[in-house]
């Protein structure tokens, strides 16, 4: 057993091998209640990693510090404290209409959320020296799957150098989607975004569904030659 502190009270669980819960005692804990998609609080679902789940029972710790949030334990790991962070200011987003930022693309040609009204949008942050940089090329793939149906990823550079940094890689990957350059991290502080890759959904009546989630796509810059700082055609 365990003792859990959090915004909803305090309360006893039945832990194992640290905050190991019960589907339940973790909605009890957190709020959160475990579903196919992840950990679900409303309208709003955050992926667990496939370690984090199993038979039906949750990683809380794990759960909590992929939220962002600060997470506390006695040396014992009998008392818990499961603090409010991030994510309950970014949760609050949800629902509400997505706040408007107008920032030029490589080409200094400017760029207005709203002008995207009626559309769709997968807002993704990024940084050319983030390995989610190789992950361009996938938001064009999606983004040429989904175009006709209303449909637009808007790739926002939080990089402080400027477009030039960003430009070969947007180049590289054909980018025919909305690329924008944000080197005072506006776009961070309007939306919360507290790291590179994270994503935020906003519907055609631009209003915000998911808050800001992590959003790598995939993981081949873990294939990197570390010495010239490249990677294959491939």
């Amino acid at each position: 057993m365990a003792i859990v502190l959090s915004e909803l009270g305090e309360m006893s669980v039945a832990a194992t091998d640290g905050l190991w819960l019960s589907a339940a005692d973790a909605a009890r804990a957190t709020g959160w209640t475990l579903k196919p998609e992840g950990m679900c609080r409303g309208a709003v679902c955050v992926p667990l990693p496939r370690e984090a789940a199993r038979e039906g029972r949750v990683d809380v710790a794990a759960f909590w510090r992929k939220l962002g949030n600060p997470l506390l334990r006695d040396e014992a790991g009998e008392a818990w404290v499961l603090g409010a962070g991030a994510e309950g200011r970014n949760a609050a987003l949800a629902g509400l209409i997505a706040p408007d930022f107008t920032l030029s693309d490589v080409s200094g040609a400017a760029r207005t959320l709203s002008d995207l009204r009626g559309k769709k949008i997968l807002l993704v942050s990024w940084a050319p020296w983030c390995g989610c940089r190789f992950d361009l090329p996938a938001w064009q793939e999606l983004y040429a799957k989904l175009r006709g149906r209303d449909f637009m990823v808007v790739a926002v550079s939080e990089d402080s150098r400027g477009p030039e940094n960003s430009r070969p890689w947007i180049e590289q990957a054909k980018a025919e989607y909305w690329c924008v350059i944000d080197p005072e991290h506006r776009v961070a502080e309007l939306y919360g975004l507290v790291n590179v890759p994270q994503a935020v959904w906003i519907d055609a009546g631009g209003r915000i569904v998911r808050p800001p989630e992590t959003a790598g796509w995939t993981d081949h810059f873990r294939r990197m030659d570390l010495k010239t700082r490249t990677m294959a055609p491939e």
